[in-house]
């Protein structure tokens, strides 16, 4: 297959220029997703240190928890990153 003949998969939502979509991706991703997943993490640590219950052994809190946090983390720096440098800095967050 030549370059000549490639044609890109149809986009997910037509309507939406690409440099909005960037940009409501990293508002979610800022605003939503990140503190989401830290609230999350620490509802489940809270959890593991609060009740005489124990479900899980601690090393899989621990895990759950730096697995939870870490990802939110990683992935608001990738996108908000990609943002302001296809859209050129503005409207990121």
């Amino acid at each position: 297959m030549t370059i000549a003949q490639y044609t890109p998969p149809p986009r997910v939502n037509p309507r939406a220029p690409s440099q909005v979509e960037k940009v409501w991706n990293a508002r979610i991703n800022v605003w939503l997703r990140s503190p989401g997943l830290l609230l999350s993490s620490y509802a489940v640590l809270l959890a593991h240190q609060r009740t005489r219950v124990r479900v899980s052994p601690p090393w899989v809190v621990a895990l759950t928890v730096a697995l939870a946090t870490l990802n939110g983390q990683y992935y608001m720096q990738k996108v908000v990153a990609n943002t302001a440098v296809k859209v050129n800095g503005r409207g990121a967050c």
